[in-house]
């Protein structure tokens, strides 16, 4: 296509057909591995094993908006703090709405083999690192976006520090992937996860800046090797080298997030239906499992657990969890982003008032004119 009837992106709607993908992929993969293995002793579906490469997806999308967004701001260290405000309120308000009463219901229906105590409690709530899952499993690749959001926030606040830093970081995160399995907390401070967030960044930084060349050609080749070596870390190496596979799977997501940049940039927009599942991704990502396991709970108690063939089991669990988690969205999420976004504008507005209060104020020692 010619370059003049190619289009500036401005907001990525193709983004969130990414987002929603990945979304998809974590309903799959939960209903398939954990909860169609606990209640038939197998999964549904090896071929669908290869969608834990869902983590990978994220990761990489949120590197992308994130530099997306905030590149400009980059050495504005006025805006360090509205960042760091912003990524906290968006991401622990509504994981509290999700996680409050489902630790309450494991703490009511407590496992003696696997008790909850307090400190569970607290450190998943806060998604404080330890050296195991917090009690809402899916939360521990929140806790590694949340270290990700702290060192990205480094480069609003000093660009040469910042960059520094985050180099640092990510070297060692790459020099972890490549030497072999480490130890907590360095598991966690230098994950190998963590470079997926500069290939999304990387893949920000060109798409900012250049026309994609052959647009469809990349999102192929990125989604088939996206699957090609899902099922090859499968199928063919068993899990073994999980670095490497994180970092090829890496590469594959970058292809498929330039990709749908390009067709974005051609006038090709994902469908409504998935840009709505991109809206409502982290409510589907945190309400798919308890609701998958609310239901587990009841078609066992009703005895439908052995009228349901495997394969009706986890389409049915994939449905609900996805469901669930629109669901949330529409009722839940966005009053809960819209009633932080007024209580944060009225916080501003309160210091505007009180700045200018303040300045207005005659200085001590005097008194006002008018008095």
């Amino acid at each position: 296509m010619a370059e003049a009837k190619r289009q500036k992106l401005g907001k990525v709607v193709n983004f969130q057909l990414g987002r929603g993908i990945a979304a998809i992929l974590v309903a799959i993969f939960h209903a398939n591995v954990f909860y169609t293995q606990e209640y038939y002793g197998r999964v549904f579906s090896e071929v669908l094993n290869f969608a834990y490469a869902r983590v990978e997806f994220f990761f990489v999308l949120s590197g992308f908006i994130m530099f997306y967004i905030h590149d400009r701001h980059i050495g504005v260290a006025g805006k360090f703090k509205n960042f760091l405000i912003k990524r906290f309120t968006r991401i622990y308000p509504i994981y509290w709405a999700v996680c409050i009463p489902f630790f309450a219901a494991l703490w009511w229906q407590q496992d003696p083999a696997n008790p909850v105590t307090w400190h569970d409690i607290w450190t998943s709530l806060l998604l404080f690192p330890t050296d195991h899952y917090p009690l809402l499993v899916p939360a521990w690749t929140l806790r590694i976006e949340m270290l990700f959001y702290l060192f990205f926030a480094l480069l609003l606040l000093s660009k040469r520090l910042g960059y520094g830093l985050f180099a640092l970081w990510i070297a060692g995160s790459l020099y972890a992937a490549l030497s072999g399995p480490i130890s907590f907390p360095m598991n966690f401070l230098f994950s190998s996860y963590n470079v997926l967030f500069v290939v999304g960044m990387a893949s920000a930084y060109y798409v900012k800046r250049h026309f994609v060349p052959m647009p469809g050609v990349l999102t192929t080749i990125g989604f088939v090797s996206f699957v090609v070596i899902g099922l090859l870390d499968t199928f063919v190496f068993f899990g073994a080298g999980q670095d490497y596979r994180i970092l090829a799977l890496g590469v594959s997501v970058f292809f498929i997030v330039v990709g749908l940049c390009g067709l974005e940039q051609c006038g090709i927009r994902s469908p409504k239906s998935l840009e709505f599942i991109g809206n409502a991704s982290y409510s589907i990502f945190l309400v798919h499992g308890p609701a998958m396991a609310i239901l587990g709970v009841l078609l066992q108690k009703f005895g439908l657990i052995e009228i349901l063939s495997p394969g009706a089991f986890f389409f049915l669990m994939t449905s609900v969890g996805i469901i669930a988690g629109g669901v949330f969205y529409v009722t839940m999420e966005k009053r809960i982003v819209n009633l932080v976004r007024v209580l944060l504008e009225r916080g501003k507005e309160k210091q505007v008032k009180e700045k200018a209060a303040g300045a207005l104020a005659p200085p001590v020692g005097q008194t006002s004119p008018i008095a």
